[in-house]
């Protein structure tokens, strides 16, 4: 008589012998259908207990910490990546809220409160939250929560992944700040330019408008001989402005502006 599993699957089969040929009676044939029912209550129970010790010892090795929680938040089992991580042995964390343990009060609530509400609408909740360990010290801890069921689509609580990220948080920091050092140094950069434009150009025009003045005074004059040096002023003034005007077409280019 074959047996089947909680979902139909079948297990194996259940046999009887006799001693001699016939049939098996009535109450023969009950309880061999009651051992083959009660043989594949054992066996499924046995394979789910060897799944979940397998799942346990690939769980068990996963570099991030792992965290699962009831449908409240109390830790029901913790990985060794998640004592190394955070410094809390399982004896320590077992039947405990997870929040109780690792918030503080650097880690951000509103962001908090939106974890919590995507959760409550049966969402994952992915997050960079500010941490404690055991011993008090902070950490930037990258969480990613996502709910638990069981067979029947039951809510039954939630599996936590957590990796220390205070590295890239650090190096992300920094990069901040220097590009706000680069777009600060870029703005006084344009602003010299522009006072520098400012301060070269007026006595540039000065010189163009004296050198001109001066040459129609030589004209009327008729010192040709001198003109020649207007001619000098009024040439070298206006190359020193186009210079000046290049200078500034090319900071606009690197910076960005038309």
């Amino acid at each position: 008589m074959p047996f089947f599993g909680r979902r139909g699957e079948l297990l194996g089969v259940l046999g009887l012998c006799f001693d001699r040929v016939r049939s098996p009676s009535p109450d023969e044939q009950a309880v061999v259908a009651r051992l083959a029912h009660l043989a594949g209550v054992g066996m499924a129970k046995v394979k789910l207990q060897e799944e979940r010790e397998r799942l346990a010892r690939v769980v068990a090795q996963i570099t991030e910490g792992v965290a699962l929680t009831d449908t409240m938040g109390n830790v029901v089992w913790v990985n060794e990546a998640f004592t190394r991580l955070t410094g809390y042995r399982p004896d320590e964390v077992l039947g405990k809220n997870i929040e109780h343990l690792l918030h503080g009060p650097e880690t951000n609530r509103d962001t908090l409160r939106r974890m919590r509400l995507r959760l409550l609408r049966g969402r994952p909740a992915r997050a960079r939250l500010y941490h404690y360990r055991k011993d008090g010290a902070g950490f930037w801890d990258e969480v990613h929560i996502d709910p638990l069921y069981d067979e029947h689509g039951q809510h039954i609580g939630y599996i936590g992944l957590m990796a220390d990220v205070t590295e890239l948080v650090e190096a992300e920091r920094q990069l901040k700040a220097a590009k706000e050092r680069a777009e600060e140094a870029s703005r006084l950069k344009s602003a010299f330019l522009a006072n520098m434009s400012h301060e070269i150009r007026t006595p540039i025009t000065a010189i163009l408008g004296f050198a001109e003045l001066l040459d129609e005074e030589l004209e009327a004059r008729q010192q040709e001989d001198l003109r020649e040096f207007t001619h000098i002023i009024d040439r070298s003034a206006r190359r020193l402005l186009t210079l000046l005007n290049d200078i500034l077409d090319l900071s606009n280019m690197i910076s960005g502006k038309s």
